[in-house]
């Protein structure tokens, strides 16, 4: 069941790396509003959507909690194999309980970030984040499954 957790957080990561690499795309070729002088010609441009602090609001944190995801998941698996060694070698289940507890948090938590992140980011690519090319469904139907699977997200808060 944990190793089956690891790979959950690992799937989270994925799938919300992919919903970011779509949604900052669009966001530096997506451009609105004529508002911004150009420095060089003088003429107003539209500015790009990540040019807007209100659109980096939504995708910075994201951005920032999915690193560090991948650092977590690093010392997690890390953590796992330690524990498994430890078991296997010396007969010492002393880190089983925290790690099934621990897991059981960084999953509820991911989970549900991946999934409700995955969401914002469709969002910012305005109506494009729901066509098909921009694969936003793909990703939500991948991780819609990750907050119920192995625990739903609520109970393994708790």
């Amino acid at each position: 069941m944990m190793f089956t957790r690891l790979q959950l957080l690992s799937s989270s990561i994925v799938n919300l790396t992919k919903a970011l690499t779509v949604s900052i795309r669009y966001g530096i070729v997506r451009t609105q509003f004529k508002n911004f002088k150009d420095p060089v010609t003088g003429k107003l441009v539209e500015r790009k959507l990540l040019d807007y602090q209100t659109h980096l609001h939504r995708i910075c944190p994201l951005l920032a909690f999915k690193f560090a995801m991948v650092f977590g998941a690093n010392y997690m698996y890390s953590s796992y194999h330690q524990m498994m060694s430890n078991i296997e070698q010396k007969q010492d289940f002393s880190m089983l309980g925290p790690m099934h507890t621990i897991l059981a948090g960084l999953k509820g938590l991911w989970c549900n970030v991946a999934y409700e992140g995955a969401k914002t980011l469709r969002e910012c690519c305005g109506a494009a984040g729901f066509s098909a090319y921009a694969g936003f469904g793909a990703i939500l139907d991948n991780i819609s499954a990750y907050v119920t699977l192995e625990g739903d997200s609520v109970v393994m808060y708790l």
